[in-house]
C-alpha cells in the first residue's frame, strides 16, 4: 500500500543517511515524497520534508498557492442545502427528516459533495463551507513553525489549515492562523479536530460557530 511504501522509504534512507551515503538518501526520501504527493499523504509529506531538512536539502516551494478545484460552486443547489446542514452539525437522518428526502438519497449527495470539494469527511467539509469563499488565509504558505517551547508543521489547504505535531506534552495550548474577509456574509466556522495519527480512534472535535463579517 502507498502508506507502508513511504515508511519503507523513509526507513531506508535513515539507513543510508547514517551510513554516510546522503545522495542515496535524498534519492529514496524524494521517491517517498513523489508518492506521498500523488496519495495526498499530507502528514507523511510533512515527516519526509523534516527528514530532507535534517540533510540539509531546502524543502520550501516558492509561488502562489494553487487553488484546489473543489469549489464550492461546483455544488447543485441541493448539494450546497445539503452541505450547509452538514456544517451546522445535522446527521444524516436528520438532513433526510429536514429535506424529507430517503436515507439513501442523502448518503448519495454526501459522497458526491465530498468529492466535489476534495474532503475526506464531514469535519473538514464543515470547515471548507466555513471557509467559503469570503475567507482566505493570510499565510498562503506551509511552513515548519516553533514557539511555546514546541515545533511544529503548519499546512494551509483551502479546506482547512492542518497542524502538525511530532511531540505535544500535556497541557493547555492556543494555536491561532489568521484569516482576510475578502467579502461580507455570514459564514459557518467549522469545528477544530484533534487526532492521533497512530490510534486515530483517539480524537475529539470542537463546537461550530457562525460569523458575520460586515
Amino acid at each position: 500500500m502507498p502508506i507502508e511504501s513511504i515508511w519503507a522509504r523513509t526507513s531506508m534512507a535513515r539507513v543510508k543517511a547514517a551510513e554516510g551515503d546522503q545522495a542515496e538518501a535524498e534519492t529514496t526520501l524524494l521517491d517517498a515524497a513523489a508518492i506521498a504527493e500523488e496519495t495526498g499523504a499530507a502528514t507523511e509529506r510533512a515527516h519526509i520534508d523534516q527528514l530532507l531538512r535534517q540533510l540539509g536539502i531546502r524543502t520550501w516551494r516558492r509561488g502562489a498557492r494553487r487553488r484546489t478545484t473543489g469549489d464550492l460552486s461546483g455544488l447543485s443547489e441541493r448539494e450546497r442545502e445539503i452541505a450547509n446542514l452538514i456544517a451546522g452539525g445535522a446527521s444524516n437522518p436528520d438532513i433526510a427528516g429536514t429535506l424529507f428526502l430517503s436515507r439513501k438519497t442523502v448518503e448519495r449527495h454526501v459522497s458526491s459533495i465530498l468529492g466535489k470539494l476534495e474532503v475526506k469527511n464531514r469535519a473538514q467539509l464543515a470547515a471548507r463551507i466555513a471557509a467559503g469563499d469570503g475567507l482566505e488565509p493570510e499565510n498562503a504558505v506551509s511552513r515548519y513553525k516553533w514557539d511555546l517551547g514546541i515545533s511544529w508543521y503548519e499546512e494551509t489547504r483551502d479546506s482547512a489549515t492542518n497542524f502538525f505535531f511530532e511531540w505535544l506534552p500535556q497541557g493547555e495550548y492556543t494555536f491561532k492562523y489568521r484569516l482576510r474577509a475578502n467579502m461580507a456574509g455570514v459564514f459557518r466556522v467549522g469545528p477544530a479536530t484533534l487526532q492521533s495519527m497512530y490510534a486515530p480512534e483517539f480524537n475529539a472535535y470542537s463546537t461550530g460557530a457562525v460569523m458575520s463579517v460586515k
